[in-house]
């Protein structure tokens, strides 16, 4: 049977946006690849993934979790646990004899802040990586719905148990 032109426009809709999220997705999942691998980042020795190099979304999100373990590590023998905490104490520690406050105080604040940066900036970069799979993802199922559509639209317009010619009955009034 001949297509109408509304077909057409879903079809061609569907194809769009499916060629749309596979490009999308392609170049954030790459973008994200990419600039992780130009860091050189590397696994340290105390991890399971000891000497392994940071180049996907997935290491990224492995990565921001080991640095947590080290900001806490770091903070948890001085009494603190995150950074507004050390922060807010050496901030406390700033006076007219001590302007630059207490040293051991501002050295731990740098140290979480440095962490909950970096942390930070790796989870964006795992958080792009996933939007990247999704949209290639999503991508593909409007592929797939394009071409279901291209074949369900040649059909009959009776799709589901069409009546046979026998099975015809007439009314008469």
């Amino acid at each position: 049977m001949k297509r109408s032109i509304a077909s057409y426009v879903v079809i061609a809709m569907l194809a769009i946006f499916g060629i749309g999220g596979i490009t999308g997705g392609a170049v954030a999942v790459s973008m994200v690849n990419s600039n992780l691998k130009e860091q050189g980042i590397t696994f340290g020795q105390d991890t399971k993934w000891a000497g392994q190099e940071v180049t996907n979304g997935w290491d990224a999100y492995h990565f921001q979790g080991v640095i947590k373990g080290h900001v806490a590590a770091a903070l948890k023998p001085a009494g603190f646990s995150t950074y507004e905490q050390v922060s807010a104490a050496a901030r406390a520690s700033v006076t007219d004899a001590t302007p630059a406050g207490d040293p051991k105080l501002q050295g731990l604040r740098r140290t979480a802040l440095d962490g909950e940066l970096l942390r930070g900036t790796l989870f964006s970069s795992f958080a792009w990586w996933m939007v990247g799979w999704v949209g290639i993802g999503a991508g593909a199922a409007f592929l797939l719905l394009a071409v279901c559509a291209f074949f369900i639209a040649r059909r009959n317009n009776t799709l589901y148990f069409p009546a046979s010619d026998t099975t015809r009955e007439t009314v008469s009034v």
